[in-house]
């Protein structure tokens, strides 16, 4: 547990209880942020084949998390018209993200600020392979 003793008035101790907490959650982006994401890759899968389509992309994304040092994890998003489907960093949040359309459009995303430290081009030839394998590609910036 954390005990820590601010003086001053209250609203200087608020303001640094406010302060401490942003400073501990982090700087991580978030899909909200909308310019902080350009748009890698656009496809549309048949619906039929959205389930195997869905089952490639999360394989793809886990399978890159297995065996690295840094805290990357793979997880789902349930929306409303669609299934979110990303690789996360603790430090960095989402820095691909997959927008898997109940349509069958699929829309694929890449953290800007991200894009040129991290390398990943291996994961993101992998997500057009799951393209190539189940959809049409409509358009590529990789």
């Amino acid at each position: 547990m954390l005990y820590l003793q601010i003086g001053g008035t209250d609203k200087l101790k608020k303001v640094a209880l406010v302060l401490l907490c942003a400073i501990n959650a982090g700087c991580a982006v978030n899909r909200s942020m909308v310019d902080a994401y350009e748009p890698l890759m656009s496809c549309v899968v048949p619906k039929s084949a959205l389930p195997a389509f869905i089952d490639c992309v999360s394989d793809t994304l886990h399978d890159r998390t297995a065996g690295l040092d840094v805290q990357w994890f793979s997880r789902q998003t349930r929306r409303q018209d669609m299934l979110r489907v990303e690789l996360v960093s603790n430090q960095s949040g989402a820095l691909l993200s997959c927008d898997i359309h109940n349509s069958g459009r699929v829309d694929i995303f890449q953290q800007t600020s991200i894009a040129a430290k991290l390398r990943l081009g291996d994961e993101r030839d992998a997500l057009a392979k799951c393209i190539v394998r189940f959809g049409s590609l409509v358009s590529d910036k990789r």
